[in-house]
C-alpha cells in the first residue's frame, strides 16, 4: 500500500506535531479539529515548531509555505474520506474517541490503516479487521 494521505484527528500539541513531521516528509494531511479555533491554534503552534526546526536545519530544506502546501485544515470528518492513514491525536477521553471512530467508521475505505492508542476501540466498533 502507497500511503499518500494522512488525516490527523485532533490539533492539539501532538496532532499538530504529528501533522508537522508529515508534512516535512512530503505526505498530504488533513489535520482535523471540530473547531475553527482550534485549527487557527494549531496553524500558530505548527509555524513555531516549523521555525524552531528551520533554526536546527531540520526542516528537510522546505519552506513554510511548502509545509503549509501539505496540510489542509478542516472541520468536517467526512474530509477523511480518502486518506490512506487515520492517526487519532485528541484528548485522553475513550468516550470521545469512541465517537469519532464510529463516524469514521461509515466513510473510510476498507483499505484505511486508523491509529490510536486504545487498543479496545475496534473491538466495539464495526471495522473490518484484516490480516
Amino acid at each position: 500500500m502507497d500511503i499518500r494521505h494522512i488525516t490527523v484527528i485532533g490539533a492539539g500539541q501532538m496532532g499538530h506535531g504529528i501533522a508537522l513531521v508529515a508534512a516535512l516528509n512530503k505526505y498530504d494531511v488533513i489535520l482535523y479539529a471540530p473547531e475553527k479555533s482550534e485549527s487557527d491554534t494549531a496553524h500558530i503552534n505548527i509555524s513555531k515548531a516549523f521555525k524552531r526546526l528551520e533554526k536546527k536545519q531540520r526542516n528537510n530544506n522546505l519552506s513554510y509555505d511548502d509545509i503549509n502546501k501539505y496540510i489542509t485544515h478542516s472541520q468536517n470528518l467526512n474530509d477523511a474520506r480518502n486518506s490512506d492513514i487515520i492517526i487519532e491525536a485528541v484528548v485522553e477521553n475513550e468516550h470521545i474517541k469512541r465517537d469519532i471512530f464510529s463516524k469514521l467508521c461509515d466513510i473510510i475505505s476498507d483499505h484505511t490503516i486508523i491509529a490510536s492508542n486504545i487498543t479496545s476501540i475496534a473491538s466495539s466498533l464495526d471495522l473490518k479487521l484484516g490480516a
